[in-house]
């Protein structure tokens, strides 16, 4: 196997780690804590970031597989 073969299945294996339920959670729940912007409860902050990480990811995603 190639050098830049090993490399991609790490980087996406980090990504797939990115994605699972389990950080997704842990990482929504961080930035729920370190962003309070009052004028929204704490509910739909949490749906907000758990956007924008979905976007992200995919972004992620896409430059990485070009």
């Amino acid at each position: 196997m190639e050098l830049v073969d090993v490399l991609k299945q790490a980087i996406n294996s980090k990504l797939d780690k990115l994605k699972s339920e389990e950080v997704r959670q842990e990482i929504v729940d961080k930035w729920n804590k370190d962003i309070n912007i009052p004028i929204i409860n704490e509910k739909t902050e949490g749906k907000i970031l758990s956007a924008l990480l979905d976007s992200f990811l995919a972004i992620v995603d896409k430059v990485i597989k070009k």
